[in-house]
């Protein structure tokens, strides 16, 4: 053997001997990586990443499904801390309502008939509970609600989940007010498919396993961020709201003849912030949420008040079994700032003054048969 080829190998042997270290340092800190992942999905989830199937959300209380609703909540969840307690059903429990009865109330829509911000027992369908009991113990009330929906996976639920377990429902409470964030974030790209899913719930691929824990954790999460609109001031400045109001308007329509059709009458809410709205407006920039979310106020005031005239317009179309209760005028007459948690979630005392209010309503209006 030649010099020349000796050098060759010598230089080579020297390369191996320096890189053998580096080699094996980043093997361990790609170990070290993965282990750190491991655990921080495992505290951050509730479960070990091998355990989490191609069904879940990122959320411990969401499940995702096989339509277009895309999640709804996760059948049996419990959270004693919170005091969020999902039924086999995965409706929100409402603490002693019996699972079947004479007369069916169900509480559909978004966040704000789920609760967010309080426990079982303060959300505004179990407080209704708690007074109708009083009146009769032929009376199941089902929350229905689920964080996140818009009008039309609301009403998917109703179809979908409520009629699979509830056979005969006298009536519906609808409040849902997605339609207009998503509208605030989408912009142009809206449409009535998209969902928070994606970016809320943060849908992970399908295949896990050790070997891709970096990439699911990491890159997967930085490619759904880059591939989504990104929230700037963009989103907080006014946005025609018609193509999105027409198109709900039509899917709510669809949901009136689907419940005329089967004798069950609807209570329609409007989406009802944190502010003074109609009376009282003078007190709104005395809220302590008032200049935390002034630019989310000034860009969606527009939009929220064309909804609710939507809302308004089909109960008024509709109006021997379609009703308007205007909590706004209920709010308005109260301290705001003690009847909410954050921009639009009632506090206990708030979703106490809510279950009041369509007590009275059902009352005045003779909509619960026993009345």
């Amino acid at each position: 053997m030649d010099k020349e080829k000796i050098n060759i190998l010598q230089q080579l042997h020297q390369i191996q001997k320096k890189a053998t270290p580096l080699v094996f340092s980043a093997l361990l800190t790609i170990l070290l990586i993965e282990i750190f992942l491991q655990l921080y999905y495992r505290i951050q989830n509730n479960c070990w990443l091998s355990e989490r199937t191609a069904s879940s959300f990122k959320i411990p209380y969401a499940d995702k499904v096989a339509d277009r609703r895309q999640y709804t909540l996760r059948a049996g969840f419990q959270d004693k801390v919170q005091g969020i307690t999902i039924d086999e059903r995965s409706f929100r429990v409402v603490p002693h309502s019996p699972s079947s009865g004479k007369i069916q109330i169900v509480n559909l829509g978004d966040s704000v008939p789920y609760g967010v911000g309080v426990r079982d027992e303060e959300t505004y369908p179990s407080q209704l509970y708690t007074i109708l009991r009083k009146e009769s113990d032929e009376t199941v009330v089902i929350n229905a609600g689920v964080p996140s929906y818009n009008m039309r996976q609301s009403i998917d639920r109703f179809k979908l989940d409520v009629v699979k377990f509830y056979k005969s429902p006298q009536l519906v409470t609808l409040q849902a007010a997605n339609d207009i964030s998503l509208l605030s974030w989408y912009r142009e790209f809206w449409n009535l498919d998209i969902t928070w899913a994606s970016i809320r719930f943060n849908i992970l691929p399908k295949d896990y396993n050790l070997a891709t824990i970096f990439y699911t954790q990491v890159v997967y999460g930085s490619l759904v961020a880059s591939a989504s609109p990104k929230m700037t001031t963009r989103n907080y400045e006014k946005y025609p709201s018609s193509k999105m109001v027409n198109a709900v308007k039509f899917e709510l329509s669809n949901f009136i003849r689907f419940c005329q059709a089967r004798n069950i009458r609807v209570i329609l809410m409007p989406v009802d912030p944190f502010y003074y709205q109609i009376d009282n407006t003078e007190k709104n920039s005395s809220l302590p949420l008032y200049y935390k979310n002034k630019l989310y106020v000034e860009a969606w005031k527009e939009m929220i008040d064309e909804y609710n005239n939507m809302i308004i317009e089909i109960s008024n179309s509709n109006s021997n079994s379609v009703y308007f209760l205007d909590t706004r005028k209920i709010m308005d007459k109260e301290d705001r700032s003690k009847m909410y948690v954050d921009f639009i979630h009632y506090s206990p005392a708030g979703n106490q003054k809510i279950a009041q209010r369509l007590f009275s309503f059902m009352k005045e209006k003779h909509i619960l048969t026993h009345n």
